[in-house]
């Protein structure tokens, strides 16, 4: 989760004021802002990066030799498949290809991004700023444009506590255009363009979705238990345990190889520390998520499992087991299994919450 911040001004004229603090604290790991004039417009880029991708810390705002200025507060969950570049994070591959080529490029590559993201795109040739969300809107990304005019300028940022701020719509790609002073949208092509009253559109952005199943394969609807469905499904098991390994793999395989602590000490080391954290009931979910990635890390590399726990009310706080609940009991259960049947360090991390 990094902090993005756009300031757009009439040159000459009071910016309007951000909370730059709060943008701070989504990326702790580096802040930088970078300031672009030209003859009508002062721009104000903020970001701070909290490092979660990448052997190398991207730094934000990313500034191209052209001019161009790129802010990015996404987490790409196909970075593998968008680059055969191993170690690179998402924000330095995206700046890198889009610094390179048009706007179309641009619309083009969002497109195949899968995972929440946010974005602000300075392109200085085209003299045209662009931004917005995924199509779920994950990421939060507000703004403070009313009006399909940006005279008065606007601000979009990441998060922000003014009360003229509102929410980005999830409707595609919007597009400054700071020599004609006009917004348009490239919609989604989902998206139905009718109720968007004097927006201008823009080519859409392509966007698609499986199908849900709604109904039960033929057959597999006389199966009367569990040992006949994996009979008849023996392969599509295996088919499932691989796509479970192969998404867990993109999310422990691409990080930094220091911890935050080892990180603030801004120096090379041998870092052993958890880096990945996982939420542990001891259920069969987390218990699977913590073999899983077992399979997809280093030997000496210990991980932390977080068990917490409410306190019990009434009766039973008199024989002092407050935080004695069933997910307590099934945590602990399952670290036990989980040292035995893998060798490595595992950190139970009792959290005891009150109710």
């Amino acid at each position: 989760m990094c902090g993005i911040g756009f300031i757009l001004s009439p040159k000459n004229h009071q910016k309007t004021p951000l909370s730059i603090d709060l943008l701070e604290r989504r990326g702790p790991n580096w802040s930088k802002t970078v300031v672009v004039k030209d003859e009508n417009w002062s721009m104000e880029f903020f970001g701070s990066v909290l490092w979660l991708q990448g052997s190398k810390i991207t730094l934000q705002p990313v500034q191209g030799d052209n001019g161009d200025v790129f802010l990015w507060n996404g987490d790409a969950y196909n970075i593998g498949e968008l680059s055969s570049e191993e170690g690179i994070s998402d924000t330095k591959w995206i700046s890198d290809n889009i610094f390179e080529n048009d706007s179309d490029f641009l619309l083009d590559l969002i497109s195949k991004v899968k995972g929440p993201w946010c974005f602000v795109y300075y392109k200085k040739s085209a003299q045209k700023v662009y931004f917005g969300k995924d199509h779920f809107g994950r990421h939060s990304l507000l703004w403070t444009l009313d009006e399909v005019s940006i005279e008065k300028g606007c601000t979009i940022c990441s998060c922000g506590a003014e009360r003229y701020l509102t929410e980005v719509p999830s409707f595609g790609v919007f597009e400054l255009d700071l020599l004609k002073f006009e917004v348009s949208l490239h919609p989604w092509s989902t998206l139905n363009t009718e109720a968007l009253g004097k927006l201008k559109i823009c080519d859409q952005i392509h966007f698609s979705l499986n199908q849900l199943n709604m109904t039960l394969p033929i057959h597999i609807q006389s199966i009367n238990s569990i040992e006949d469905y994996v009979k008849l499904n023996y392969g599509i098991i295996d088919d499932l345990e691989t796509l479970l390994l192969k998404s867990v793999k993109r999310r422990v395989t691409n990080l930094p190889r220091l911890c935050r602590t080892c990180v603030a000490q801004a120096v090379e080391v041998n870092c052993n520390h958890a880096k990945i954290a996982i939420l542990f009931s001891g259920g069969l979910d987390s218990t699977i998520l913590a073999a899983l990635v077992h399979r997809c890390l280093p030997q000496d590399e210990s991980v932390d499992l977080i068990n917490v726990a409410f306190e019990l009310e009434g009766k039973n706080k008199r024989f002092g087991f407050e935080y004695n609940v069933p997910d307590r009991i099934s945590g602990i259960d399952a670290y036990e299994e989980i040292r035995t049947l893998y060798h490595r360090e595992w950190n139970l991390v009792n959290s005891s919450r009150l109710t």
